[in-house]
């Protein structure tokens, strides 16, 4: 019974921070999301700093947490620093589940964005494909009219000569 209450607390409290952390409520917690949540904690860390010896307590069990790979990319890594150091105070189960959260969301942004890029390369090596081919239309056109215009000019001109000529007889 007890193990039931217990994870039923802890999903409860897992629900819970992801609807902190979700701040346009779309069911996803994206980088804006989690900035604004890492801004959040950390302007409230300033304000509720632990006394000295809790300080150091936390320091010593922030040196345990896990280390989160790719959060250096990130434009805020500090603050996802501050914020593991801040749940794992208060939650250390959740604390060490970010890292590999974390990290999973920066794996699958970096597909994303690389799937992105490759379809945008993709995309412009297409229209490039398709501007020749409307070049090389167009040139035939050009060249197809270039001839016809040739064709009635040379017509034009072979009729006046045989005018011309026909004058020239009857003279």
């Amino acid at each position: 019974m007890r193990a039931c209450c217990g994870q039923q607390q802890q999903q409860q409290l897992v629900e819970e921070v992801f609807r902190r952390l979700d701040t346009d409520m779309d069911g996803r917690i994206n980088l804006d999301d989690f900035q604004l949540a890492l801004t959040a904690i950390s302007c409230q860390a300033a304000d509720d700093e632990p006394e000295d010896d809790q300080s150091e307590q936390a320091e010593a069990e922030a040196d345990k947490l896990p280390t989160i790979d790719g959060a250096e990319e990130l434009p805020c890594s500090e603050e996802v620093q501050k914020m593991q150091r801040l749940l794992a105070e208060k939650y250390p189960q959740l604390a060490r589940r970010l890292p590999a959260t974390v990290a999973t969301e920066l794996a699958r942004q970096r597909r994303e964005r690389e799937e992105l890029e490759t379809s945008l390369r993709r995309s412009r090596e297409l229209a490039q494909q398709r501007t020749r081919q409307l070049q090389e239309e167009m040139e035939r056109q050009l060249a197809g009219f270039e001839r016809q215009a040739r064709a009635k000019e040379r017509q034009r001109l072979q009729a006046e000569f045989q005018q011309l000529e026909a004058r020239q007889q009857e003279e």
